[in-house]
């Protein structure tokens, strides 16, 4: 994996990931401890006696693997002797512990702080990433149409997340993007509501909001569907909620197709719909995020939000909530490839479900 960015471009220069996620971005394997050092002229990677002989023979030639003694000093000597004078280090990747032990061990070599670096190389996808995505992507579509057979009445919610977890596994998944949110009633005004023993009793909204892992890449998706046990039709707040929360995904979608590439203006033109409508008040998060070997990761559809770029995925994840009533957000993953706005999510968004 060649590492492209200009905090780490100089042969002076090198980066530190200790995290488990940069760990197998970086090598393609999977560690729960270790420390990777990359730079233009240098590509090591210090494992204790648990996983060097497994690193050796997964990584070959294309890393240097040194057994360490857990701390840092092996570490930075090794630096010192290749020439290195700053190592980078993301503050947002390492636990304030980790990052002590760096500071201490440094000894004459300069610490720079390089924020969101580990986010910020793994942004853009390659064509490999991006098809274990889109597949990642198929799966949990193929998990949403598995579900409308299984959801019934006098489940729990718990009940439910669960049964979203096996059948996940059923279909190949490596394991869950994120604990799923399985909330019924009034309880889908938190957007991360927690699965409880309520029971799911009918003539009133579902969200779920579920995502699973291939091959180390995340999948997110959310649909609140309203579930009708008499005849009728939901209430009006609820199609309201439902109609609006479509309007502002299909701007998003229009503007980004058109060629809007800033998050600024996105969440501008979001937020002069939504006082138009007068909804401001039931908008309570960004429009969405990326998404790749974490569920949460650059770049951030918000008012703070980078360019939007080739390579990158992201979700479109609307939602307006009203505490004590309820809510809806409908999430679908989308990517800019080669120019064109693609979305990855193919799973339908009917209004209700009779039970």
């Amino acid at each position: 994996m060649k590492i492209r960015h200009p905090d780490i471009d100089s042969p002076s220069v090198a980066a530190i990931f200790s995290d488990p996620v940069s760990l197998r971005y970086l090598t393609g394997a999977r560690f729960t401890a270790g420390v990777a050092v990359v730079g233009r002229r240098i590509r090591t990677l210090f494992v204790d006696g648990r996983y060097i002989f497994k690193a050796r023979r997964m990584l070959g030639r294309k890393w240097s693997v040194v057994r360490s003694g857990g701390d840092f000093a092996g570490v930075f000597h090794r630096l010192r002797a290749g020439g290195i004078q700053t190592v980078c280090v993301d503050p947002d990747s390492l636990n304030a512990s980790t990052y002590k032990k760096i500071l201490g061990a440094s000894n004459g070599i300069e610490v720079s702080d390089a924020e969101h670096l580990a986010d910020l190389i793994r942004v853009v996808k390659t064509p490999k990433e991006l098809a274990v995505i889109r597949e990642a992507v198929r799966l949990t579509d193929e998990l949403w149409t598995r579900l409308r057979w299984i959801v019934r009445i006098g489940m729990t919610e718990r009940e439910l997340s669960s049964a979203i977890k096996l059948e996940a596994m059923r279909l190949g998944a490596e394991e869950m993007s994120f604990e799923p949110i399985v909330a019924s009633g009034p309880a889908t005004a938190e957007p991360h509501a927690e699965p409880g023993e309520k029971k799911i009793a009918g003539d009133e909204p579902l969200m779920v909001d579920m995502g699973l892992k291939l091959g180390g890449y995340c999948s997110d998706f959310t649909r609140t569907p309203f579930l009708l046990r008499r005849r009728g039709s939901p209430p009006a707040w609820f199609v309201r909620f439902r109609d609006e929360v479509m309007g502002i995904q299909n701007l998003a979608y229009r503007l980004i197709s058109g060629g809007c590439r800033d998050p600024v203006t996105i969440s501008k033109k979001i937020g002069q719909r939504l006082k138009k409508k007068r909804l401001t008040n039931y908008y309570l998060h960004s429009l969405g995020h990326g998404v790749g070997m974490k569920i949460h990761e650059e770049p951030y559809l918000s008012p703070k939000g980078r360019t939007l770029r080739d390579g990158m995925v992201f979700t479109v994840e609307p939602g307006l909530y009203r505490r004590g009533i309820g809510g809806v957000r409908i999430e679908d993953m989308a990517c800019l490839w080669r120019g064109r706005f693609d979305v990855l999510t193919k799973s339908s968004k009917e209004l209700s479900w009779r039970m």
